[in-house]
């Protein structure tokens, strides 16, 4: 990833998600949210989706970033977890309420 890109992400859902976003935020080493999105749940079942696209600062310096998501209400209300999900990054801190997917790199300058 470069900076200065769009930042696709891309969750699938199992069961029940009528009523509910999804918020992904990428954060900085210092844990400084850098972008973020939010977006409506889509479907239900086995083919529930939400896609989102997260604006990468065109100043981010190369290394590596935290990527994290959370679910939350139609009020915008953040859902607690109540298990920590099979999907969770090693070396993450258990959190309540995000979900730490891997980490992305940005490297370079923005072409």
């Amino acid at each position: 990833m470069r900076p200065g890109a769009a930042l696709q992400v891309t969750l699938y859902w199992r069961g029940a998600a009528d009523g509910r976003q999804l918020e992904a935020r990428l954060a900085g080493p210092d844990g400084a949210f850098l972008a973020q999105a939010r977006g409506l749940v889509e479907g239900s079942g086995d083919r529930a989706v939400t896609r989102l696209s997260l604006a990468v600062p065109s100043d981010l310096q190369p290394g590596d970033y935290a990527l994290a998501v959370r679910t939350l209400d139609l009020d915008g209300q953040p859902l607690a977890l109540r298990d920590r999900p099979p999907g969770q990054a090693e070396g993450q801190p258990d959190d309540p309420i995000w979900i730490a997917l891997r980490p992305i790199e940005v490297r370079g300058e923005r072409r």
